[in-house]
């Protein structure tokens, strides 16, 4: 049985997105690797489809007002530390000022290692991802790319 004939049923498709998304990198471009050896068609679909902590920075305003509002602390302050200057003002604008100053004195007092970063970036993905299946917020209103519709033939077929 070829690896990705397990993910050929209904939802496996978006099983193997989340799968993917939440490994660390080197897993991540293993994995992808043998989906594109199995399948091309997939593997660039997969990369269509998958979420990342850069991408949701670059979404509307009130979604990720949403989405950071509800992010615990844990998450944001690793995050936060981490990213380039152009994200950390798409975060503050996200947060308001009171709870940035908050985050930057955690910032500032806490040694953040890449671990904690990397867990947090997998955390905000996860809770990404449980926000919309719940529908606090809809891919289609923020990034419609995103959206997984499992009775496409593209997301079943097989190589």
């Amino acid at each position: 049985m070829s690896m990705l004939q397990k993910f050929r049923s209904d939802g496996g498709f978006r099983q193997l997105v989340r799968l993917i998304e939440l490994c660390e990198p080197h897993r991540q471009r293993t994995l992808m690797d043998a989906v594109r050896s199995e399948d091309p068609g997939w593997a660039q679909l997969i990369r269509i489809k998958m979420l990342s902590v850069e991408r949701i920075l670059t979404w509307p305003e009130n979604t990720l007002r949403k989405i950071l509002n509800t992010a615990p602390t844990h998450i944001v302050v690793p995050i936060y530390h981490s990213c380039p200057d152009k994200f950390k003002s798409v975060i503050a604008n996200g947060l308001g000022e009171q709870t940035v100053a908050e985050v930057e004195v955690l910032c500032r007092e806490k040694v953040i290692d890449e671990h904690e970063v990397f867990a947090a970036r997998l955390g905000l993905i996860q809770m990404v991802r449980e926000m919309e299946h719940s529908g606090a917020i809809d891919f289609m209103e923020c990034d419609p790319t995103l959206v997984i519709d499992e009775n496409s033939d593209s997301q079943k077929r097989v190589a």
